[in-house]
């Protein structure tokens, strides 16, 4: 049986990105890289095997801005026992230059699906992963809305999409 982590990362594969270390000042967690299954397939094996109470999906072209992003993150689903789902502000960056993208809270339904979420785990096991996952992320967390779930949006960027 795996060790038990707070926080487990499934890093999916795109094409034509390459794979980012996700290493942080937080040892509760664990990242998991897709190196052989379909998305679906390696992400429906990890909400399997390895027991959690956060997951998040991330496409390979994604790192965390600072050494104590997930800290942030793992504080916010502990300020209370009903979050589901926390999203986070952060970078696009191309050719070394950075651009800021900050969510607009009044219309989390239109996220873009390259943005990860971090979903409680009670959430997680609900979802049924299909032939392109990130798409059903979208929806897992418009669901969370329209049922009035608690979600935090953390306003500072500590996300990084390489492009």
């Amino acid at each position: 049986m795996p060790e038990f982590k707070n926080i487990a990362i499934a890093v999916g594969t795109v094409k034509g990105s390459k794979m980012r270390p996700l290493i942080q000042d937080y040892e509760d967690y664990i990242a998991e890289y897709n190196v052989e299954d379909s998305n679906s397939e390696f992400f429906a094996k990890i909400v399997s095997t390895q027991p959690s109470n956060i997951y998040s999906f991330f496409k390979n072209n994604i790192s965390f801005k600072e050494d104590d992003s997930i800290v942030r993150i793992a504080d916010a689903f502990n300020k209370d026992p009903n979050v589901m789902a926390v999203i986070c502000d952060g970078f696009h960056k191309k050719n070394n230059i950075k651009q800021a993208y900050y969510l607009d809270t009044n219309h989390l339904t239109d996220l873009d699906e390259s943005i990860p979420i971090f979903f409680h785990k009670n959430i997680v096991t609900s979802i049924s992963f299909r032939k392109d996952p990130y798409p059903v992320l979208i929806q897992t967390l418009n669901q969370c809305i329209s049922q009035h779930k608690l979600i935090i949006h953390i306003a500072d960027p500590l996300i990084v999409i390489h492009e």
